[in-house]
């Protein structure tokens, strides 16, 4: 019977990019609306490579 060899498996980490819209008159004001997603994604394993927060008078549904 032949040796049993060590395969090395590479994972690669997952990546995410992190999005928040601001609305106007929102119930609470956030410091950072991201906060609690990317304590999410770091729960998950998941690095975020980017961030972006717009800021929106009203949603656009397009």
């Amino acid at each position: 019977m032949s040796d049993p060899k060590r395969v090395d498996l590479k994972v690669k980490q997952k990546r995410a990019v992190l999005v928040a819209v601001v609305l106007p008159g929102a119930q609470r004001e956030l410091d950072d609306p991201l906060d609690e997603l990317k304590g999410l994604a770091k729960t998950a394993g998941v690095k975020p490579v980017a961030t972006l927060i717009q800021n929106r008078v009203n949603p656009d549904p397009r």
